[in-house]
C-alpha cells in the first residue's frame, strides 16, 4: 500500500461537520421510523388475522394484543431517534482490551455455538468508562491499541482513532465500514467523508 495515502499527522477530522453526515442522520432515523410503522400495521392486522384463524385468541382480545405490541414498536421507533439526539461528542482513550469465548444456543435450540467476543474498553475524559463489544470480529478489536486516544462523534455508534498513520484502512464514521486508504475521500457504502 502507498503510505503517501495515509495521513501525514495524527488528528481527529474536520469532516464530521460535513452535511452528508446530517443528511445520513435524518434518513437511518426515516428508515427506522418508518421500519416500526410497518412493524405496528403487522401487529394490527396479524394478530386478529391469526385469532381467528387459529381460534386461540377471540375477537376483540385479538385486536387489542395488536393493538399493544404494534404500539409497543411504534414507541421503540419514536424513542430510538430521541436517545441520540441526547448524546454528544466526547474524547478519550483506550484503557482495556480483552475477549473471551462464549456458548449460544443455535437458532432452533438444536445445538451450542462457540462464538468470541472481543471487548475494548474505552475511558472517557470525564472517567466514565465505555465498552465496544464485537461478536466474531477481531479486526476492531485489532484495529485499536491501549493507549490511543478516541473521539466518539455525536449521533454515531464508534470511535474514531486519533493517530491513524500506521494504518491500512479506515472506518467509516457514519456505517462503520471498512476503506482502505486508496486515495477516496468518501465511503464506498454510504458515501460519507472518510475521517482523514
Amino acid at each position: 500500500m502507498d503510505a503517501s495515502l495515509r495521513p501525514a499527522e495524527p488528528g481527529f477530522s474536520a469532516k464530521i461537520s460535513d452535511p452528508r453526515f446530517a443528511a445520513y442522520q435524518a434518513s437511518r432515523t426515516r428508515y427506522a421510523r418508518l421500519f416500526s410503522l410497518i412493524l405496528f400495521l403487522g401487529a394490527l392486522v396479524g394478530f386478529p388475522l391469526y385469532g381467528a384463524a387459529s381460534g386461540e385468541i377471540p375477537w376483540p382480545g385479538s385486536l387489542l394484543y395488536g393493538l399493544g405490541i404494534g404500539t409497543m414498536f411504534l414507541l421503540i421507533g419514536f424513542f430510538s431517534g430521541r436517545i441520540s439526539r441526547k448524546d454528544h461528542t466526547w474524547d478519550g482513550t483506550v484503557t482495556g482490551k480483552r475477549y473471551f469465548k462464549k456458548r449460544k444456543q443455535d437458532r432452533y435450540g438444536e445445538g451450542w455455538t462457540d462464538r468470541m467476543i472481543y471487548v475494548v474498553t474505552v475511558t472517557r475524559d470525564d472517567g466514565k468508562e465505555v465498552e465496544y463489544r464485537y461478536e466474531d470480529d477481531s479486526t476492531r478489536y485489532d484495529y485499536f491499541r491501549a493507549g490511543d486516544r478516541v473521539r466518539h462523534h455525536r449521533g454515531f455508534g464508534g470511535v474514531e482513532k486519533e493517530d491513524k498513520t500506521g494504518d491500512d484502512f479506515v472506518f467509516c464514521l457514519a456505517c462503520g465500514s471498512i476503506n482502505e486508504w486508496n486515495g477516496s475521500e468518501d465511503c464506498f457504502r454510504c458515501g460519507c467523508p472518510l475521517p482523514k
